[in-house]
């Protein structure tokens, strides 16, 4: 499980991990600041862990290896209000 770091393109952090990760097999977001990041066995995720892709350097915070009964601790919000202006 990966902390995302802050100001990471969350658009294309699945693509980038799935790209530069060899070893992963799969990504999913768990909830607004975490991801899970699948590999085909143990092994390979300590073996990517250990050589320190730049993925895991500019994209997350931490990482830890996810444990039964972990949930999320925050959630994205999608609002959509037709007619609003948006004002930057």
């Amino acid at each position: 499980m990966g902390y995302i770091a802050t100001d990471v393109d969350y658009a294309h952090l699945e693509h980038m991990v799935l790209k530069n990760v060899k070893q992963a097999a799969g990504f999913r977001f768990q909830g607004a600041s975490q991801a899970i990041i699948t590999f085909t066995n143990r092994e390979s995720m300590e073996k990517e862990q250990t050589n320190g892709s730049f993925v895991w350097e500019t994209s997350f915070s931490h990482l830890k290896p996810w444990k039964k009964g972990a949930k999320a601790i925050d959630r994205f919000v999608w609002v959509s209000i037709l007619g609003l202006p948006l004002i930057g």
